[in-house]
């Protein structure tokens, strides 16, 4: 979450190994997972920015447990997962001890300059100007509609904008810097791109548009409804939008914490 430096869950050391016990909430694919990343509390006494350690280890260690998190579209796509006194090897500790919350908060540059924060719903974008091209209304393409047009275009101008953005990112990293800024400008503008790129898509394809994905008459293959409701928590994931900015102020303005 936002929050890291709150963190309850605790590596105790014994010996060669941590035994870990706690939770960690919105573990995505776990029921896939062959290796589990996780970040625990290394010294209880240090304070809380500091005293966290990485650690990434086997998912079939005794202790490891599991339920599913269906989200908004149905599906399970996190798990919580629970550590009862699982017993890790010190060798799956990764980096530093204990200075862990550092070593994510340059990792967060990179999780968060991907370029799937633009493109991962590009095949609804792609479907539906196809629809507009192929579905006619009054015996007139969709595409003639002036208030369609002007959606999809400037849906286009927005896409192009935030490609330039993860270019940009491209370019930091290639030079051997850390995108920080550059990285939280490009994640806040693609996924409100995802969002404005949904709500666009219920609005064409109207009632229609709330069928998913199965329904013979759902269009574009039902894309459109688990897009729109997915896209609400684009703008949560690694990093709220106003976590976000926070960052763009202080790291690439130069405005006080």
């Amino acid at each position: 979450g936002s929050d890291l430096a709150s963190l309850q869950t605790r590596a105790a050391e014994d010996g060669d190994y941590y035994v870990i016990n706690g939770q960690k909430t919105w573990t995505s694919g776990a029921w896939l997972a062959n290796y589990f990343y996780i970040v625990a509390r290394t010294d209880q006494q240090a304070p809380k920015h500091r005293g966290i350690s990485e650690f990434v280890f086997p998912a079939d260690m005794p202790g490891i447990s599991r339920i599913p998190m269906i989200d908004i579209t149905g599906t399970e796509a996190w798990n919580d997962v629970f550590f009862d006194n699982v017993r890790v090897p010190k060798k799956y500790l990764v980096g530093e001890k204990n200075r862990g919350f550092y070593q994510i908060m340059h990792q967060l540059d990179f999780e968060r300059s991907g370029m799937e924060r633009l493109m991962g719903n590009y095949p609804l974008f792609y479907g539906i100007i196809k629809f507009v091209k192929e579905t006619k209304h009054n015996e007139q393409p969709l595409s003639r509609d002036s208030l369609i047009r002007n959606k999809l275009a400037q849906l286009q101008i927005e896409f192009d904008v935030g490609r330039l953005l993860i270019y940009r990112v491209a370019i930091v990293m290639d030079e051997g810097r850390s995108p920080t800024y550059e990285a939280a400008m490009s994640k806040v503008y693609c996924t409100e791109f995802e969002k404005r790129l949904a709500n666009s898509a219920m609005d064409i394809l109207g009632p229609y548009g709330q069928l998913v994905a199965g329904s013979k008459f759902a269009p574009i293959g039902g894309l459109a409804p688990d897009s729109y409701l997915a896209s609400k928590g684009y703008s949560l994931q690694a990093g709220t939008t106003e976590i976000m900015k926070n960052v763009l102020a202080t790291r690439g303005l130069g405005l006080p914490s």
